[in-house]
């Protein structure tokens, strides 16, 4: 799966649009430990 289809199923899955915001965050936050 690649980023764009993770993020895709994402948008499609969950709602909250602060939650998708949290979840970019935290994949910004792995990449960079």
């Amino acid at each position: 799966m690649t980023r764009e289809e993770a993020l895709n199923s994402v948008k499609a899955n969950i709602e909250n649009a602060n939650l998708i915001k949290h979840m970019l965050a935290t994949e910004a936050i792995m990449r960079a430990l």
